[in-house]
């Protein structure tokens, strides 16, 4: 079996972030996890978290740290726009290679985010790192890198 890692794949409710309204975006929902670790949760529920290695689990908690920090005073970790996906791929590109930008980071916020958007216990009906790769040069630049932009397989 192959397993896609094209952002496109994973569909949103929405084909564009515009189309989205403003009701049904990210930030009406911050009260709602205001308490909420929602990474953790994530951690908790998609890892084996007994069995996966040290190294694994310290990669993990160190991407959901740094989201964690870069959205601090600016929203939920859980409702991010894609504006701050591309600030938090702006940092990245000037601290790092592309590809260890996306290994690292985007592509396990891109995890969270679909967990998030396919979990009947949330509310998101879009992923905004699709919105992110789909609108904004450098997300779309450290995603690309690895990937390929969108061609088909």
């Amino acid at each position: 079996m192959r397993i896609s890692r094209k952002f496109s794949d994973y569909a949103s409710a929405y084909s564009s972030f515009d189309q989205i309204p403003d009701s049904d975006k990210l930030h009406n929902y911050e009260q709602q996890f205001k308490q909420e670790d929602v990474w953790k949760v994530y951690l908790s529920e998609q890892y084996d978290l007994e069995s996966i290695s040290n190294e694994t689990f310290r990669d993990l908690k160190r991407t959901g740290t740094r989201w964690k920090n870069v959205c601090d005073g600016k929203c939920h970790h859980a409702c991010a726009s894609p504006k701050i996906i591309n600030g938090w791929s702006a940092q990245l590109i000037n601290k790092m290679k592309n590809k260890s930008a996306n290994k690292n980071y985007l592509r396990r916020l891109n995890k969270f985010y679909r967990f998030l958007m396919w979990h009947a216990d949330y509310p998101h009906s879009y992923n905004p790192v699709q919105f992110a790769v789909e609108n904004h040069q450098e997300t779309r630049e450290i995603w690309s890198e690895t990937y390929g932009w969108l061609e088909d397989d």
